[in-house]
């Protein structure tokens, strides 16, 4: 399936993303959304990530993370030029991020929201941002980072077990 999804994908020119990128967007937070809707969102578990659409059952997040990526890469290289100021190529760009960021983390994907994250540092790395403002939410998402892993204990049971995998083998 995976395979089919590449090759599919591979046929799709990038001009008719343009296109729809609002659309993307606009169904990736919806899914995002739905997920967390009693009665749609399916648990498993203990986390709601799943929707289910007759047989099929899939993550919205990983939808999301393609729509957030298109839907950066196409606002950055329409800003290119207002790359540095604040309020035009940083601030909308983190706001969209931090929305998806949110409704991702509420299911709970810890994992996918941080590399959200991260996606968002590098693509407006890449497109011009200016490095004092991916620093400061650098250190800002860093510190958020180790405050959630730290409140919760089977973040921090995941974290040690990675540190020393022979101390629990459950």
């Amino acid at each position: 399936l995976g395979f089919l999804m590449l090759f599919l994908a591979r046929c799709i020119r990038y001009q008719l993303l343009k296109k729809c990128v609002y659309l993307i967007l606009i169904v990736s937070v919806a899914s995002l959304i739905l997920v967390l809707v009693p009665g749609l969102g399916k648990t498993i578990g203990g986390a709601t990530r799943w929707l289910r659409v007759g047989p099929v059952s899939f993550q919205p997040s990983e939808f999301a993370k393609l729509g957030l990526v298109i839907f950066l890469a196409y606002s950055l290289s329409r800003k290119e030029d207002r790359m540095k100021s604040f309020s035009v190529g940083f601030l909308p760009h983190l706001l969209i991020t931090l929305l998806m960021f949110g409704l991702v983390l509420k299911q709970p994907d810890f994992g996918t929201a941080m590399l959200m994250l991260m996606l968002f540092l590098l693509l407006v790395f890449a497109g011009g941002g200016r490095l004092k403002h991916l620093a400061s939410f650098f250190a800002l998402a860093a510190a958020g980072g180790y405050l959630l892993i730290t409140a919760t204990r089977y973040r921090m049971d995941r974290l040690t077990a990675f540190y020393d995998p022979w101390k629990d083998a459950s």
